[in-house]
């Protein structure tokens, strides 16, 4: 998958009810062996990590380290997304949308 740039990208929380919008310049998702990270990759860590990685529903391979990585605007708030380090999914969506004129 790679590394994507996208300055209208965001994260919805469903339990903040709120979007959280990418800072300009920074990496909105990458992709890898392991999951997928959602912010920055290189050189400062992710905002979040998915795992694709057995046992994937498990805490110990998903983190949130939201508010670290200044890549998403949480203003100023930590671990927003799960509301701690460490997470179980349960379920998540990635959407892509392509506009045209």
């Amino acid at each position: 998958m790679g590394r994507a740039y996208d300055d209208k990208a965001f994260i919805f929380s469903l339990n903040n009810r709120e979007n959280y919008y990418i800072i300009k310049g920074k990496y909105a998702v990458y992709g890898h062996g392991s999951g997928i990270n959602f912010g920055q990759t290189t050189g400062n860590g992710s905002e979040f990590h998915v795992s694709n990685q057995d046992p994937c529903l498990s805490s110990y391979n998903n983190y949130d380290d939201t508010g670290s990585n200044n890549c998403y605007d949480y203003g100023g708030r930590k671990h927003v997304l799960a509301g701690k380090n460490n997470f179980v999914v349960l379920d998540y969506e990635v959407f892509q949308v392509n506009f045209t004129n």
